[in-house]
């Protein structure tokens, strides 16, 4: 059995309300925060602050889920701000390090570069993560995001696959039934199946950090010239990355099942997946009246983010730097934390019956 299925299997041991994952996920599941430092030294520049100003998130309308820290080199630095500035080769100030959201105590290095004009925007908003918001935010399911592999014959008899399949499953599945001690929804946007499909194209200079992002670090994917699918639900949550013999008949309705199931595990850190770096008003669905539920179509809708003619800033062709725990070695820790509240669970109902039969045997 595929590591995915091995988690969804034990995922569903953990105590379940009714909510389907990808509603609560939407609604309760905050994305978590990137980190971006940009080192310089002495007072920066009025274009440079302004560059910075540009990364800084907190009064957006829109924001992303970055937080911005200033590192003034020609002050004494703390031990973990030091080391990281001295894993910078060629750095020229002011330099931006961008790191992937926390996954302990020293986060990866996501990418890093001279800070530029334009590269705030680029960072952290794309035309795919646009699309990725706008649907998601309109009560989507998921939206399934296609990497592109390379090879046109490969690529497209994926995608048919992947629109086939999803098509069935928007069909077949059926949501949860509400119970009366399920948490509250709090958005009016009406609860249903659909899914849609997103393609991009590796060699978009738009998509670069997107592209980045969904590889994650990993050299097996980079270097892979097969497609690669990514169900992205709730708040700009990756579920897995599924690719060659993953991605198939078995495994996609496993991972819808999971996306519209009821929800294991309320605690977001004991689900699979990692979050985009999207800029989104994510509190706007709480607000206003629900939308139409759109008309059916005998076509999924698809996206395609095709390859642009201009080649990106020199900045945004920045080598990334080192990978982030891929999906395997996540999907492992996620299950060994819910075996681990299953250990607890079983223990503390041991430990009750053995109470009540002492109590009885009195």
């Amino acid at each position: 059995m595929h590591a995915f299925a091995y988690w969804l299997a034990f995922a569903s041991l953990a105590l379940a309300c009714n909510v389907p994952v990808f509603r609560y996920a939407l609604e309760r599941w905050h994305a978590e925060e990137y980190e971006a430092v940009v080192f310089h030294r002495g007072p920066l520049a009025a274009d440079e602050l302004a560059w910075v100003n540009a990364l800084d998130q907190s009064d957006k309308e829109a924001p992303a889920n970055l937080t911005l820290r200033k590192v003034n080199l020609a002050l004494p630095l703390d031990p973990a701000t030091e080391k990281l500035w001295q894993q910078q080769t060629n750095a020229t100030l002011p330099w931006l390090v961008l790191r992937y959201a926390p996954s302990g105590a020293n986060p990866p290095v996501f990418w890093a570069g001279p800070l530029a004009k334009d590269l705030a925007t680029t960072l952290v908003d794309s035309p795919a993560r646009r699309e990725i918001v706008q649907r998601l935010t309109n009560g989507q399911t998921a939206v399934w995001v296609v990497l592109e592999g390379g090879t046109p014959l490969e690529d497209e008899t994926a995608l048919d696959l992947l629109a086939d399949e999803l098509k069935k499953q928007e069909k077949a599945i059926q949501l949860p039934p509400s119970e009366p001690d399920d948490p509250q929804m709090r958005s009016p946007l009406p609860v249903r199946v659909e899914f849609s499909l997103v393609r991009v194209a590796r060699n978009n200079p738009a998509e670069h950090f997107l592209v980045q992002l969904l590889l994650a670090g990993d050299a097996h994917l980079a270097a892979s010239t097969r497609p690669i699918a990514f169900p992205v639900f709730g708040r700009g949550r990756i579920l897995a990355a599924l690719t060659g013999k993953e991605l198939s008949k078995e495994i996609i309705p496993e991972a819808c099942a999971f996306i519209c199931g009821p929800c294991s595990c309320e605690i977001k850190e004991l689900n699979p997946g990692r979050d985009l770096l999207l800029a989104a008003n994510w509190d706007a669905v709480f607000e206003g009246q629900p939308p139409p539920a759109p008309a059916p179509s005998p076509l999924i809708g698809m996206t395609q983010f095709a390859p642009a003619t201009t080649n990106p800033p020199a900045a945004v062709l920045a080598t990334p730097g080192a990978p982030i725990p891929n999906e395997r070695s996540r999907l492992t820790r996620n299950l060994l934390m819910v075996l681990g509240f299953v250990v607890v669970v079983l223990a503390i109902g041991s430990f009750a019956l053995k109470s009540r039969a002492g109590k009885t045997g009195r």
